[in-house]
């Protein structure tokens, strides 16, 4: 088998060929298992704007935590990046700066309203910066964009705390979805756009997006924060969170 393999790159084949010799031969796993190799995630056409829909005002717990960990970590200029519906507690608890480039602005009387709705208009650093439950709305090309302006509005002291939905709470709305684009993304049945990530996963997914200048490290338990999360910060140039 594993000489067919390398075969199949270097000479002229028929697919459906190879997948029958490979089923008569050795039987359906590997069969399976080849078939899951080649298989391409589904195309993904998704207005981000959708990601509104996915702003409640449940967690404001959440903030009381980051203000905990403000504290700790000796933070005190804090930017909430995508605060959703809860940009009155951001600025009540943290006295953050608020960032949501999907405000409901029709809802500003009971929410308030941002700070700033485009990226390009924050023009200053943050020693602390939080972004709760948003990467995982947001399809990569857009998340990519999200997590490389939060590391170029970090300062060289600071520390950012990051939260995503895992993978396993995802996946649970898998069987109502109206699409499954991959093994942790999902279209709801809201038709709202869903990634899930595991510890590692997350981990690994910011470390390469940031580059080597930052450094990525678990979110202590002690703050019993919902999700998965880690804190950023650049290195070589604070104490050890140890």
């Amino acid at each position: 088998l594993l000489l067919d393999c390398h075969n199949v790159g270097r000479f002229n084949w028929n697919e459906n060929t190879y997948a029958k010799r490979i089923q008569l031969s050795i039987g359906g796993p590997i069969l399976k298992a080849f078939q899951k190799a080649k298989t391409v995630p589904q195309k993904l056409e998704y207005d981000p704007a959708q990601a509104q829909k996915t702003q409640i005002a449940t967690t404001g717990g959440t903030y009381d935590k980051a203000s905990k960990i403000m504290e700790d970590y000796n933070k005190y200029d804090a930017l909430d990046y995508g605060s959703g519906i809860q940009i009155n507690q951001a600025r009540q608890v943290l006295k953050a700066d608020t960032f949501e480039p999907y405000p409901q602005l029709d809802k500003a009387e009971k929410y308030g309203t941002p700070d700033y709705i485009k990226p390009e208009e924050i023009q200053r650093k943050y020693n602390f910066i939080t972004n709760f439950s948003v990467l995982n709305v947001l399809p990569k090309v857009d998340r990519d964009i999200a997590v490389k302006k939060i590391g170029s509005l970090l300062d060289d002291d600071g520390l950012a705390v990051i939260t995503v939905r895992s993978k396993d709470d995802v996946l649970k709305a898998l069987p109502n979805a109206k699409q499954q684009i991959s093994d942790s993304e999902l279209i709801t049945a809201r038709g709202t756009y869903q990634k899930g990530f595991t510890r590692e996963e997350l981990k690994d997914y910011l470390s390469g997006t940031l580059g080597k200048e930052f450094e990525v490290v678990d979110l202590p338990n002690k703050y019993k924060m919902s999700g998965v999360g880690v804190l950023i910060r650049k290195k070589g140039l604070q104490p050890s969170y140890d």
